[in-house]
């Protein structure tokens, strides 16, 4: 269902309490009258709207201002407090972030009275003109900030993040003293406590987020911050592309199935948590699986889906 057409109004004519919902791409959704509709157009929000997005998607918050929140993907966020007025010098604005990513371009104000705010189930960040970006996960926040300076509270403990700096909150735990962040992207050449991407070791960590399963010779992006010693620590790793010696595709009957193993075609394959597999496969059923190759030379499937019989080749790398 999609909400109604809203006409595209320019961005001086929003009012102060106003923001414009764009730039969508994907699934965006609002709260309206006990349920989630898609947004397709540019919309008007205000205070006590509600949004999210669904996985690859992504739209655009506008203030009256030019203050500017890009909701990323898997995300969910209320607007809670909205006056955004340049004629006056004043600005508070307050969202409720409880997942996903989001970019925030805030104009500077030189007023006491501008204020934004973005909080967290962990923790809450207060900016006046900067430029930062933060990932909420189920059991932690992380802030980068990239130009200007972000104080984060938590647990009545306040750091302030400054131009190139990271801090993490835990939930109910005090942020982390502020470090530098780095990011960037390379191919897999070793996995374990610490893992070697490109040319530098990584270490992990309790709360690091690996994303999409990579493997050696995948390529991945990370996220990550220096320890004083400048070792180097990954907070996030995403797979970005397979190496295609690390992928199969299987075609053919399944001859035996338990919670974990597969026999499909005479092959053994791993079918775990992380598998998209189709409703309804049963023993006898024709499958394709495409899948990865780990390591120890186990086939772990990524998808599974019932076809008809076809004059495809059984096993492919």
């Amino acid at each position: 269902v999609e909400s109604p057409a809203v006409v595209i109004e320019p961005l001086e004519s929003l009012a102060p309490h106003e923001a414009l919902l764009t730039d969508f791409y994907g699934l965006v959704e609002i709260w309206v009258d006990e349920a989630w509709l898609a947004v397709s157009n540019d919309t008007i929000l205000t205070v006590n709207s509600h949004l999210r997005t669904a996985s690859f998607s992504n739209a655009s918050l506008i203030f009256k201002d030019g203050s500017l929140a890009q909701i990323g993907p898997n995300s969910e966020v209320l607007i809670e407090t909205l006056v955004a007025d340049p004629a006056t010098n004043i600005r508070e604005i307050a969202l409720m972030q409880w997942s996903g990513e989001s970019n925030h371009s805030v104009v500077p104000l030189e007023t006491s009275a501008a204020s934004y705010q973005v909080n967290t189930p962990s923790a809450e960040g207060r900016v006046k003109g900067t430029q930062f970006h933060m990932r909420v996960a189920p059991e932690q926040t992380t802030w980068y900030v990239d130009s200007g300076a972000v104080e984060v509270s938590g647990q009545e403990t306040a750091v302030q993040v400054g131009a190139g700096e990271m801090t993490n909150v835990v939930m109910d735990d005090e942020p982390t003293d502020p470090v530098y962040f780095i990011a960037g992207q390379g191919e897999v050449v070793f996995i374990g406590e610490s893992w070697v991407i490109g040319d530098q070791t990584y270490q992990t960590h309790a709360h690091t987020i690996i994303i999409g399963n990579p493997q050696v010779g995948d390529l991945v992006f990370f996220e990550g911050h220096l320890l004083e010693d400048e070792s180097r620590v990954a907070d996030l790793i995403v797979l970005v592309r397979r190496n295609p010696a690390n992928t199969f595709t299987l075609t053919g009957e399944v001859q035996a199935m338990d919670d974990t193993i597969w026999t499909v075609y005479g092959q053994t394959v791993a079918v775990t948590d992380l598998s998209d597999v189709e409703n309804g496969i049963v023993i006898g059923d024709l499958v394709r699986i495409k899948g990865i190759i780990l390591g120890d030379g186990t086939l772990q499937a990524e998808e599974v889906r019932r076809i008809s019989d076809e004059n495809l080749t059984p096993f492919e790398f």
